[in-house]
């Protein structure tokens, strides 16, 4: 499995939660930090973004392929459909939320969402 994270760094226990519940091991992870001039097209800066992975198209392909969004939805929206294009399917994404019980600030697993899954019910309820 292969992790690309458009957000905070993950710390090794939330790898391991995450690692339990998909059943797998994350084999690579990829921390891409992105920083948008709001003032500038988004298209043009996220696919620089993208072109410097460091990861070929034909490897992404080959591989399960899991996200963290960035909050930014605008961001987050391009960057699924981008990879839909790319993978052929939504990719699943990881979603964190703060751990209540944490004396400081902290983030813990909340829910893997399989984006594909989602879909392929919705279409089933079209008329």
């Amino acid at each position: 499995m292969l992790l690309i994270n458009f957000s905070h760094p993950i710390s090794a226990s939330q790898k391991e939660q995450i690692e339990k519940v998909i059943g797998q091991e994350i084999e690579s992870m990829l921390a891409v930090p992105v920083h948008l001039d709001l003032e500038k097209p988004m298209a043009a800066q996220v696919d620089v973004v993208l072109e410097n992975l460091g990861i070929s198209l034909q490897s992404l392909q080959q591989q399960s392929v899991l996200i963290i969004l960035p909050g930014f939805s605008p961001l987050a929206a391009y960057l699924l459909t981008v990879f839909h294009g790319i993978l052929g399917y939504f990719p699943s994404i990881a979603i964190l939320k703060p751990d209540l019980d944490s004396v400081i600030t902290d983030f813990k697993l909340a829910e893997i969402l399989n984006l594909q899954a989602l879909r392929n019910n919705a279409r089933s309820k079209r008329f």
